[in-house]
């Protein structure tokens, strides 16, 4: 970036064309010349109609380039998430795994075009629900949303950004039909989910009108709204089905592919960079702030994970070498598993502090993520979540939704210009805290109960109309699974 400006360009208001300078040896000379300068201009009121005629003169191209690289970025999560669940998976539902996350995917893509955004974000003075004017992008085109003080972005690109939030939830609870889902079941199931579980949580947590959002919870990109519904509706599914994980058992107990677990791995803390880097809603230093704490969240989890189990776990024959299953004396190694396992357990918990903690605070965030979740495994087994969701999501997003409460300052949420926040515990503001555990416990406990509410509902309409509509009995028919996941 130049040190120093031309006079005649730094005083003009208005772009100048370029005919109009001179020539100047720019290389050699302090003096540069721009053919054009971004005009800045504060408090300037105008109307849809105005701004439909010229979109690009209201809004930052800038920004409309990096939030649309990040929506790409976060639409690679559904899959990251499919191949690191085929890969900690047992063989028989392997690609069950991938095929489900695409699924939901896809469900939930109609579902936010037609009724998820509006429930969301939907302009509404309810503190819980949105509106009806969002139903099916109605009217969602060019009118500015987002920051209130800084530059906003078109409403579309809004939607699209947080549909791609939407898929990677569904996505997420997919890793609880393992072994024991029926697929029309499930697709059915993840629609009403989200339209009555995630989106009035993402409405409360993101929305102008929503009450956490107006109590004063911080919430950067999803810590309650993404990994704590979702795991909390995991847990629930599991428990729910917990009869049906003795049918699909089989004898094959190891992972089926741990290359498989490297690639979602790698698919999953990239797109994170996305997720968490679109969330200030442009490119300025806040952003750039996010994306190093992410990163250094990510790898100080991976590493914590790693070496905990290789110092602190009991012995465990799945990572021994073949030929000595049964002999202590075999050296213990480092796990690709638990690397994999502490990357995501940081990249969440620090998923809701990003844009609000300060850079060294993040490894913390990683470290604590990953020891959390580590312990909490234990209770994986019990409530039969196969692939150990709630102890990694649900788990690591509330350390980091109470860590956020302890060491959010207002100084780096200011980064971006405009974002003021009265800052965490360390900044003498301790009632932040409590805002903090309330907006997750809620978030929690309404997943839970909205789930176990949809899923008695499904059973209920299963017992009544599968003798008699052959319709409703294929989608709860339990036969509708991939044939080489069923037990010879």
């Amino acid at each position: 970036m130049p040190s120093q400006f031309s006079a005649t360009v730094w005083k003009t208001e208005k772009s100048i064309p370029f005919d109009r300078y001179q020539e100047v040896d720019m290389a050699n000379s302090n003096e540069y010349t721009f053919d054009f300068i971004n005009e800045r201009k504060l408090g300037v009121t105008t109307n849809s109609e105005e701004i439909g005629h010229d979109p690009m003169a209201w809004f930052q191209g800038a920004d409309l380039v990096w939030m649309l690289i990040c929506t790409i970025l976060v639409m690679l999560m559904p899959a990251g998430i499919g191949f690191f669940y085929s890969g900690i998976s047992k063989r028989r539902s392997a690609m069950s795994m991938i095929w489900i996350s695409f699924l939901a995917m896809s469900v939930v893509g109609i579902q936010w075009y037609l009724v998820g955004y509006g429930i969301a974000f939907g302009r509404s003075d309810n503190p819980l629900w949105g509106s009806i004017e969002g139903i099916a992008l109605n009217d969602v085109l060019t009118r500015p949303v987002g920051n209130q003080k800084g530059p906003p972005i078109p409403e579309l690109l809004f939607a699209l950004f947080h549909g791609a939030f939407a898929s990677f939830t569904a996505s997420l609870i997919g890793g609880a039909v393992v072994q024991k889902f029926r697929i029309g079941h499930f697709l059915v199931f993840i629609f009403i989910w989200t339209t009555f579980v995630y989106a009035p949580i993402a409405h409360w947590t993101w929305s102008p009108s929503g009450w956490s959002n107006k109590l004063g919870a911080l919430d950067y990109a999803g810590g309650t709204a993404v990994h704590m519904s979702g795991a909390f509706s995991a847990a629930v599914y599991s428990v729910f089905f917990r009869w049906r994980y003795r049918f699909y058992k089989s004898d094959d107990e190891n992972p089926d592919n741990v290359f498989h677990v490297l690639l979602g791995t790698t698919l999953l803390w990239i797109g994170w960079m996305g997720f968490n880097g679109g969330s200030t809603l442009g490119a300025n230093l806040r952003t750039v702030s996010a994306l190093i704490s992410t990163n250094l969240a990510a790898c100080a989890g991976g590493l914590t994970w790693c070496f905990l189990e290789f110092f602190c776990s009991k012995y465990n024959p799945e990572r021994e070498p073949p030929g000595c299953p049964k002999q202590p004396r075999c050296p213990r190694r480092l796990s690709v598993l638990a690397f994999c396992n502490g990357v995501i357990s940081g990249l969440i918990a620090i998923t809701p502090a990003a844009g609000y903690v300060p850079l060294h605070t993040a490894i913390f965030f990683g470290v604590a993520g990953a020891v959390c979740s580590n312990f909490a495994n234990v209770f994986s087994k019990c409530i039969y979540d196969l692939n150990d969701i709630f102890a990694i999501h649900g788990v690591s997003g509330f350390v980091g939704m109470f860590l956020t409460g302890i060491f959010a300052r207002a100084d780096i949420a200011h980064l971006d210009g405009y974002t003021t926040i009265p800052g965490g515990g360390l900044n003498r503001n301790g009632k932040q805290i409590g805002w903090q555990l309330v907006d997750a416990i809620a978030g929690g406990l309404y997943s839970a109960v909205g789930t176990l509410v949809i899923l008695i509902f499904m059973e209920v309409v299963q017992c009544i109309a599968t003798r008699r509509v052959k319709p409703v009995r294929a989608i709860f028919d339990e036969d509708q699974i991939v044939g080489r996941e069923l037990p010879e």
